[in-house]
């Protein structure tokens, strides 16, 4: 009976419209949400099949949710360098787990970016899920794979601890004083014999230094610097060592002459210093011009041991360490996943999402590559939900929701009077 089938069309409108206040109830509540995306709840007729003469019965409406991933929405200013968002197509990895990673655990995408270090220092938002990237090499390079889950690791920062950079160059700019008269101390100099081997002074780092033969009093080389006519330094006449090899304080073979290690006791690896006394074709470096004798400036590359003070991510993902000495080094380069077809993904919660056959397979990509978007530091993406959207759908639901109750009263009172005909 068509009267039946009104009531069902008014029943489908009351739950098809109620669903639409649910979704517009969603939106209004997370308006401030970073990285939510608007759910809309789209009608559809639920139409039956006719012959060209038959009598209509209403098939009634329901409702399909859809979810606007793929629009983005404002970025803002966030309160810390690992607040993140992406300007541009694209998800964060994200998982529940850190660490003991298993094949049934989660792989989820996000564009909620407020991401902060826990107690073990793993970055992670304000769901709970922890941000995944590529680890950087000892030497600077990044082996990426778009498609490969393993080459991820949850970005840590307590792993970091400090860093100290080795010297392997020392310049020193100064002058010699031409017409100086030499030191009378001169004529008993022996570069190899303590207590002549310097004109005057003290060599002060001898306990760090331990010498082969030949080398006495901490030395590291010995030698002279010559200089042409000109005052310039003459580097092929020069026989001080210009390069310095040290060797490791843990070397345990017998030094040879002239070799030198670090003392035992100082913990120092092996390392190669290259002297800069400057060139005749350059500004700089030592002279002997005829004005007095001073020392201009040192050089000196490496930094002493420093401690962890904070983190920078640029736009191409990198996360680089900051440390007290001034050495900033890169550790991580956070991937963008991007899908075919981002609006297919399922929705989860804490404004994460999974892949669906519908959504396609994820790519890996390196940031402002490809489809990827580029990732902004200190930033948020707020939510892409218009406030004056969600509150006319609050007057238009309501109004539609009244109408299909006037629907059922209005069958109810039909039936009523067919069932009245028979009295």
């Amino acid at each position: 009976m068509s009267i039946n089938s009104a009531l069902w069309a008014g029943a489908s409108g009351l739950l098809a419209n109620s669903s639409a206040l649910a979704a517009v109830s969603d939106n209004i509540a997370n308006v401030n949400t970073v990285g939510y995306k608007r759910a809309q709840a789209v009608f559809s007729p639920m139409y039956e099949s006719y012959g060209v003469n038959s009598r209509y019965a209403a098939g009634g409406v329901t409702t399909n949710n859809r979810f606007q991933i793929s629009t983005g929405g404002l970025l803002t200013p966030g309160t810390s360098p690992t607040d993140l968002a992406i300007a541009g197509d694209g998800f964060f990895v994200v998982r529940p787990v850190a660490s003991n990673v298993e094949a049934t655990d989660a792989v989820l995408f996000t564009r909620s970016g407020s991401f902060a270090a826990d107690s073990q220092g793993n970055l992670r938002n304000d769901a709970g899920l922890f941000l995944y990237g590529w680890p950087v090499s000892a030497d600077g390079t990044v082996t990426t794979n778009p498609s490969d889950l393993s080459s991820l690791e949850a970005i840590n920062l307590s792993s970091i601890g400090g860093a100290a950079e080795a010297t392997t160059k020392a310049g020193v700019n100064g002058n010699l004083q031409a017409s100086q008269a030499v030191s009378a101390a001169e004529a008993t100099y022996a570069a190899g014999v303590s207590g002549t081997n310097m004109a005057s002074g003290n060599v002060t780092p001898a306990s760090d230094i331990t010498t082969g033969a030949g080398l006495v009093d901490g030395q590291i080389g010995a030698g002279t610097i010559a200089f042409n006519a000109q005052g310039e330094i003459d580097l092929t006449n020069t026989t001080l060592p210009l390069t310095l090899d040290f060797l490791s304080s843990t070397n345990a073979a017998p030094l040879g002459a002239t070799q030198y290690q670090w003392a035992s006791g100082t913990g120092v690896a092996g390392q190669q210093v290259t002297m800069d006394l400057g060139s005749p074709t350059q500004p700089g470096g030592m002279t002997q011009y005829d004005s007095p004798s001073t020392l201009t400036s040192t050089q000196v590359n490496g930094s002493a041991f420093g401690t962890f003070t904070g983190v920078e991510v640029d736009n191409d993902g990198f996360v680089y360490a900051k440390f007290s000495n001034g050495i900033v080094r890169k550790t991580y380069q956070v991937p963008i996943a991007t899908f075919v077809n981002p609006n297919g993904l399922n929705v989860e919660a804490g404004g994460a999402y999974s892949v669906t056959p519908d959504s396609g397979g994820f790519t890996f990509n390196v940031p402002g590559t490809a489809a990827a978007g580029t990732i902004a530091s200190s930033t948020l993406e707020n939510s892409n939900v218009d406030i004056a959207t969600e509150f006319t759908s609050l007057i238009t639901t309501q109004r539609a929701y009244s109408a299909s109750s006037k629907i059922i009263t209005t069958a109810d009172e039909m039936l009523d009077e067919a069932i009245r005909m028979k009295r």
